[in-house]
């Protein structure tokens, strides 16, 4: 086995340098991205059970359905007397868009009123996009996933 004497260390060192920074750069680059990359920026951070308040009459579904998202809730908020409803929905960088929204039509219409309060924990919307009949009142519903 032979050694390498002081220059070729160095010059070894040397060449090994810029590898060496190249490498961190990369890594770097890759882990930033990895960072932002999928979280909370699709329809999957909304699946599961939400509930505005301890109602039980106030819960929204957001599920897989036949191929489409969808958000499944009792119109009435009342748990006794059922009308089931069923939106289609996208979310993409943090916008929920909801097809047919206000009257109707094959297009998804943005919801202005979305937005996190805490991206896969909490969210505010308006009352009015949910329940049409609260048209006279201006309300902020906050929902929490259980």
């Amino acid at each position: 086995m032979q050694r390498m004497n002081g220059s070729e260390c160095q010059t070894k060192n040397n060449e090994m340098r810029p590898l060496t920074f190249l490498l961190l750069i990369v890594a770097g680059l890759a882990f930033s991205q990895w960072d932002k990359s999928e979280i909370g920026t699709n329809e999957s951070v909304l699946y599961g059970t939400w509930v505005k308040g301890n109602q039980t009459g106030d819960t929204l579904t957001f599920v897989k359905k036949n191929g489409k998202n969808v958000i499944l809730y009792n119109m009435t908020h009342n748990p006794g007397f059922a009308a089931p409803m069923e939106l289609e929905y996208a979310y993409r960088n943090g916008q929920l868009s909801i097809k047919g929204y206000p009257a109707g039509g094959a297009d998804f219409k943005t919801i202005d009123s979305f937005n996190w309060k805490q991206v896969g924990e909490e969210f505010n919307i308006e009352g009015t996009i949910l329940f049409p009949f609260l048209a006279l009142f201006t309300v902020t519903y906050t929902y929490q996933k259980i």
